[in-house]
């Protein structure tokens, strides 16, 4: 059981990761492809929909991210198995 729930915290870490790197992504990408030539409020060239971002993940990239982490939270368990066994070998190994 407490296998399942340290896969549970790494997937569940995975995912807010990929989430945030989707509305960095999201933005960059909507300030780059906005009209830079039209004044703004602000007096800064161009605007970057971080809300967008936001709304876009449940709506159509939830899945998606999902997956990924999925498939990264695999990863990082199997590494933090195979450094544990590292560790204990190298525990067990001592000076030679």
């Amino acid at each position: 059981m407490l296998w399942i729930m340290i896969f549970g915290y790494f997937w569940i870490m995975a995912f807010l990761l990929s989430c945030n790197e989707f509305v960095i992504v999201v933005s960059a990408a909507s300030w780059y492809f906005s009209d830079k030539l039209v004044p703004d409020d602000d007096g800064i060239p161009g605007d970057a929909k971080v809300w967008e971002g936001f709304w876009w993940i449940p709506r159509y990239h939830f899945g998606s991210l999902a997956l990924g982490s999925l498939l990264i939270a695999i990863v990082w368990i199997i590494r933090a198995v195979f450094e544990y066994v590292a560790k204990k070998v190298q525990d067990a190994a001592g000076n030679n």
